[in-house]
């Protein structure tokens, strides 16, 4: 799924300097994932003043984060878990050049939840063991705003309705207690090169 996003974002960056444009990319994260527990990147361009793509990948190890699972749901044990995303923001703007700027967007998410597990507890620590696996999928329709906070950085805040698949279901009891749904809250800081 991310190779698709990944050729996705290529082909728009080779394209865009045909209608005349050039790309502008950016690098940086998703400060609302690090408070989560998640080390994650994201990569951006900016294909017109009012259209860029958007798209990331991060990794986590065990529980963690200083918000856990109160920003998005996820299994209450694994050992190791994998997210990617990539979504399509639109800018709107009242005047070209300003430092506010709206954001409408749509983002596909996925996340993927390993846990290892072993056939019987009482084996000894040569026991074959297995993997269960969780995952995650989601497509969001994004609201919000991106301001200018340095001469070449940006800090997008959006809130995010949307639809969540789990092609294996996560439990039914998670961390708080209640089924996974679609992520509400997001951020993109990006420092454009």
């Amino acid at each position: 799924m991310l190779y698709r996003a990944l050729i996705t974002l290529a082909i728009a960056a080779i394209t865009s300097p045909m209608m005349g444009q050039g790309v502008q990319w950016g690098v940086g994260t998703d400060p609302t994932m690090w408070l989560s527990g998640w080390h994650h990147v994201q990569v951006g361009a900016q294909l017109h003043p009012e259209l860029s793509l958007v798209g990331g990948a991060g990794w986590m190890q065990a529980q963690g984060g200083l918000l856990g699972s109160a920003m998005n749901q996820r299994p209450a044990n694994f050992d190791e878990a994998f997210s990617g995303n990539f979504g399509v923001r639109l800018h709107p703007s009242p005047k070209e050049g300003g430092r506010i700027q709206g954001l409408l967007g749509l983002d596909y998410s996925f996340e993927v939840f390993n846990e290892n597990v072993t056939i019987a507890p009482e084996a000894d620590a040569g026991a074959p063991f297995g993997l269960r696996q969780y995952s995650r999928n989601e497509l969001r329709l994004l609201a919000g705003g991106r301001i200018k906070v340095a001469d070449r950085m940006s800090l997008s805040v959006h809130m995010g309705v949307g639809y969540s698949t789990n092609a294996e279901a996560l439990p039914i009891q998670t961390n708080l207690g209640r089924r996974a749904g679609a992520k509400l809250l997001g951020m993109e800081l990006l420092f454009w090169i």
